[in-house]
């Protein structure tokens, strides 16, 4: 499904980055509109409950894409990055009380990753980033 918005979105603008790929855990990536290390403004989606690697290439996307939309409309004289990023095992299914244990384990070092530089840029230079989430 990422490869697929990849090469579906090549040629427009912007163009998606993918900025990280990994196969940790149940799957990791980094997708963004606008380039974060050049932007005045940088959002970042963090999905939730039942969220799967292929969702980034899907609804997730979708959902970069259009705030990156937003943001254009809203001010074009300003360079937005918006990203989807899935740094962590999102949980999946199961009971309102044991989900309420699980999304705190798994998002603790998530939340922790989520503002450091991809390695690209120092902090320093970079814009604040502005999460958005939800489970």
């Amino acid at each position: 499904m990422i490869r697929a918005r990849l090469e579906r979105d090549t040629g427009k603008e912007p163009e998606p980055l993918l900025l990280g790929i990994g196969p940790e855990g149940q799957g990791r990536a980094i997708l963004s509109y606008g380039d974060p290390d050049t932007a005045d403004n940088v959002a970042a989606y963090v999905p939730g409950l039942n969220t799967q690697l292929k969702d980034v290439g899907h609804e997730d996307g979708d959902r970069a894409k259009n705030v990156w939309d937003s943001a254009q409309y809203a001010d074009r004289r300003q360079k937005t990055a918006s990203i989807v990023w899935l740094g962590y095992d999102a949980p999946q299914g199961g009971r309102t009380g044991s989900l309420r244990l699980t999304f705190r384990l798994r998002t603790g070092s998530g939340a922790r990753r989520v503002g450091q530089p991809s390695g690209s840029s120092s902090m320093a230079s970079r814009p604040p980033i502005k999460v958005n989430g939800h489970m």
